[in-house]
């Protein structure tokens, strides 16, 4: 799970560089790093997906058991497998607004960052087409027809990369786009 968001609330002027102001470019402490401005953008959208995951993990044996419940009692595919479509369909949601707010940004930033935001947006795209998988295989189950033979497998996989997002991506933005004073009060 999560220990601390990007997240940073840093301050500072935006990260937009101008030609005009090179000497007060180089006198802040956060040129080419994050400011405010992408903590705005990203902290509110790594909290919902914060939400979605932490949820799963917390109640994903519950919503196995409901559903297995739910089936021998006689309920159909549809109703059995509600909760693992909402829970999908949540953790895709907010995979959606993290790549939206990356996609945002645009700042000056050096290279290290720059990269790792590269990165960070390519581990979103592959994060939300795991869960798009797993949102299929529950759909094609909730149709009425034999659960796909990969759902499980589909689901783990999800599941690892979800939690290599928030135990590696996350840290490695952190520490590639803001500053250590920026870390170390976001932590605080």
């Amino acid at each position: 799970m999560l220990s601390s968001l990007v997240i940073a609330a840093c301050g500072g002027s935006d990260s937009g560089t101008s030609d005009t102001d090179q000497k007060a470019e180089e006198s802040d402490p956060r040129a080419g790093y994050f400011h405010e401005a992408e903590s705005a953008k990203l902290n509110p959208q790594l909290a919902k997906f914060n939400a979605a995951w932490t949820k799963y993990v917390q109640t994903g044996n519950q919503c196995n058991k409901e559903a297995q419940r739910l089936f021998a009692g006689g309920a159909s595919q549809r109703v059995s497998a509600q909760c693992h479509l909402q829970e999908a369909a949540a953790i895709i949601k907010g995979t959606t607004a993290v790549r939206s707010a990356v996609s945002g940004l645009d700042g000056d930033y050096r290279e290290a960052c720059d990269e790792q935001v590269k990165d960070f947006a390519l581990a979103l795209d592959k994060l939300k087409a795991a869960w798009q998988r797993v949102y299929d295989d529950w759909t094609t189950y909730a149709s009425g027809k034999p659960a796909p033979a990969g759902l499980q497998q589909h689901a783990n996989t999800a599941g690892v990369q979800s939690g290599q997002f928030v135990d590696q991506e996350i840290p490695a933005l952190t520490k590639g786009c803001y500053i250590a004073s920026d870390v170390a009060q976001g932590e605080g």
